[in-house]
């Protein structure tokens, strides 16, 4: 009995003390979160001495924001590895995204991230997980292994994370360190997808679409475009714009490409931009404005999209939209010409043909028309064969050895 009733007092003690410490911790945190930094940080600093891993951790947080103190990246780090030690793991996650420079510019060591990340990995944090997976798919901080990639996303995608879940449906279709299984695949691009991962709904659409790894299904399939277009997915909302301009599994609707286009526009999708200028050139659905397909094609030209390049060479040729200047029509067929596109290589043939701005020179001419014809076909090849009548054996034999020297310049 006297041991019990010791035992008893014991606790009764203990209880005494813990409760004004959390009673500290508590008006701590509620000032903390209501912007009183000096008064979060009296009851902080005491806690924190005595290892309390919740002011330990705060404390980081208000020296490496300044808040309440002096701002001091040392300090913070002290304090985050105190709690880090102790063994929370949101702080050993924070610290694996400080190292690996994924937070305010840090400098990078990945093998010090790779380290706090493990911990809080091993204790089932799964965005630490998602995190040791990467690294090991990228070779950061450790050797490069699929293997282990695998085995930690799975961890993570077990417990509902969705970028790994998108991950190991990447790994199996690709077979990255596995036998490529396409089922496998879509099964966790599902996962991912029912979670409102966009990337996984648009690839899942793809799949639908062609019958890769799953029943060819184009319902399932523009659902999953759908969406993925819905939540701002790019490549989603450009190939809706496609789909409805041209009737691709969905009845033709002019308006309806219009808005999705611009949709993908807005996020500086070239390939939409560009799209929206022919819409608008052409007047195909829309009330023809050559203002606004100048302006579209401009924003993808400067992305540097060959197909805008040449129809804005186009546009200034003819003095239609903007006010009419060859010089600017030669730069831009240039910019477009020179990453291989026939439309602009075959009007700038024309251009040094006919001197149509700039000095007429025929083995030049003779060059673009030769480069167009491969692509282009009969009307470049009959204008060069054409232009060859005009000139010397010897300008032939130059613009031929043009031909040979040429490369495209990639954007």
């Amino acid at each position: 009995m006297p041991k019990l009733i010791t035992l008893v007092l014991v606790f009764f003690i203990l209880s005494l003390s813990v409760a004004p410490v959390q009673a500290s911790l508590k008006e701590g945190v509620a000032s903390y979160k209501r912007g009183d930094y000096v008064t979060a940080l009296k009851h902080f600093h005491p806690l924190a001495k005595q290892g309390k891993v919740t002011a330990l951790s705060y404390l980081g947080q208000m020296y490496e924001a300044g808040q309440g103190v002096p701002k001091n990246d040392g300090e913070a780090l002290k304090w985050y590895r105190k709690a880090a030690d102790q063994g929370h793991v949101e702080t050993q996650y924070y610290l694996g995204l400080l190292y690996s420079g994924s937070l305010n510019g840090r400098p990078q060591s990945y093998q010090e991230s790779m380290k706090w990340y493990r911990k809080a990995a091993e204790q089932g944090h799964p965005y630490s997980q998602f995190r040791v997976a990467s690294m090991y798919r990228d070779g950061q901080g450790v050797s490069q292994n699929f293997q282990e990639a695998r085995k930690w996303y799975l961890k993570a995608a077990k417990q509902g994370e969705r970028d790994s879940q998108y991950e190991l449906g990447e790994i199996y279709e690709k077979g990255l360190g596995v036998l490529q299984d396409l089922k496998e695949s879509a099964n966790w691009y599902g996962k991912a997808a029912e979670s409102g991962d966009s990337k996984a709904q648009y690839r899942l659409g793809q799949m639908y679409e062609q019958g890769y790894g799953v029943l060819q299904d184009s319902q399932e399939s523009l659902r999953q475009y759908m969406n993925a277009a819905g939540k701002g997915h790019v490549g989603a909302q450009s190939l809706l714009g496609l789909k409805y301009l041209n009737g691709l599994g969905v009845p033709v609707d002019e308006h309806e490409a219009e808005v999705w286009f611009r949709r993908a526009a807005d996020q500086d999708d070239p390939g939409a931009q560009y799209n929206l200028g022919l819409l608008y050139e052409q007047g195909k659905g829309l009330s023809q404005d050559f203002n606004l397909a100048f302006t579209w094609y401009w924003k993808a030209a400067e992305l540097g999209h060959a197909g805008a390049q040449s129809n804005l060479g186009v546009l200034y040729e003819k003095g239609q939209g903007v006010s009419q200047n060859f010089q600017n029509a030669w730069t831009w067929y240039m910019k477009a010409a020179e990453q291989g596109d026939p439309q602009a290589q075959h009007n700038l043939g024309v251009m040094y043909e006919q001197g149509k701005g700039i000095p007429q020179n025929y083995v030049v001419a003779y060059k673009w028309y030769g480069l167009a014809s491969v692509s282009r076909g009969s009307n470049a090849a009959a204008d060069r064969d054409a232009l060859a009548m005009k000139m010397t054996s010897g300008q032939v034999a130059e613009a031929q050895q043009l031909i040979k020297e040429w490369t495209p310049n990639q954007k």
